[in-house]
């Protein structure tokens, strides 16, 4: 009871301090729900301390169709490339820097993003979870499947800009667009 009421208190005394001295944590523009509920964790209550930061959303919490859903607010120094969460501009800008900060434990590669070294793991562990549907042939990652399940489907979504050509790959319309520069 005590625990709880003591509880209760701080993060009253809480909230009432953070709204009397804003809190700055880098670029929040508000506007996007994980921002908001970033916010709300440094509160340690479920109040929002802006009442509009939802406002692209309709009042049963569903994106509003008629709202356009926020531009990116972050942007690449490098490229200009936006953003709307601050983390994917983080992992963008390795892709400028070369840093890759996470490593397989196995092995020692090194990767972009936290998730990929699990992913990453399948491949030492000799998991499979992804299945074709149509033949059954099982896969480490789930692209792999989807550029396989092409070969049943005849779907060819790299189109040649100058000859009515499709391919299955990319790299293959890549390797194929060379052929025009030569």
């Amino acid at each position: 009871m005590l625990a709880t009421r003591l509880r209760r208190w701080l993060n009253e005394s809480v909230s009432t301090w953070l709204k009397q001295h804003p809190v700055s944590c880098g670029p929040l523009d508000m506007t996007s729900p994980s921002e908001d509920a970033h916010r709300r964790r440094l509160t340690g209550t479920g109040e929002r301390l802006d009442p509009h930061s939802d406002s692209w959303k309709s009042p049963s919490g569903e994106p509003d169709r008629e709202m356009p859903k926020p531009t990116g607010r972050h942007h690449c120094s490098h490229c200009g490339k936006r953003f709307t969460q601050l983390g994917a501009l983080v992992g963008h800008k390795r892709t400028h820097t070369g840093e890759k900060p996470y490593h397989c434990s196995h092995c020692g590669k090194s990767f972009r993003w936290y998730g990929s070294p699990n992913e990453h793991d399948r491949t030492h562990i000799g998991e499979k979870p992804f299945q074709c549907s149509h033949c059954g042939k099982s896969f480490t990652h789930r692209g792999s499947l989807k550029m396989h399940e092409r070969i049943h489907t005849g779907e060819k979504p790299y189109q040649c800009s100058q000859w009515e050509k499709s391919f299955t790959r990319s790299w293959d319309l890549k390797k194929h667009e060379r052929t025009h520069t030569e």
